[in-house]
């Protein structure tokens, strides 16, 4: 009849009908020693609610990843950037390693330029 007996209480079986238990929630939601059961109407206000933060959560994620996307791009033009730097860099060291080790790096120079 879709409850089974337990410690001498009455409880819905998982395979039950719903009809039973919607008859059993209404039955509780009157009185229950001054504690309140979720009649169906606030259960399928819930379920909605658990679709729309379902969907709130979805949208967060898209939003996070978004951000995410966004930073990553900013880092890889701040590493192109750096790249660059580095290049710039390693070439100067080269020009003046050249000018120490240049055979004319003792001779004057001409009007201060050459």
């Amino acid at each position: 009849d879709g409850f089974s007996i337990t410690a001498g209480k009455k409880r819905p079986r998982p395979g039950g009908s719903d009809e039973e238990s919607v008859k059993q929630s209404h039955k509780h939601a009157s009185h229950n020693n001054g504690k309140h059961r979720i009649k169906p109407e606030v259960k399928a206000n819930k379920n909605k609610m658990d679709a729309l933060d379902v969907i709130q959560e979805e949208l967060s994620v898209q939003r996070h990843l978004s951000n995410l996307k966004l930073r990553e791009n900013d880092l890889s033009k701040e590493e192109v950037a750096l790249h660059e730097g580095k290049q710039r860099h390693i070439r100067a060291l080269k020009r003046l390693a050249s000018e120490d080790s240049s055979r004319f790096k003792d001779r004057p120079k001409l009007n201060d330029r050459y």
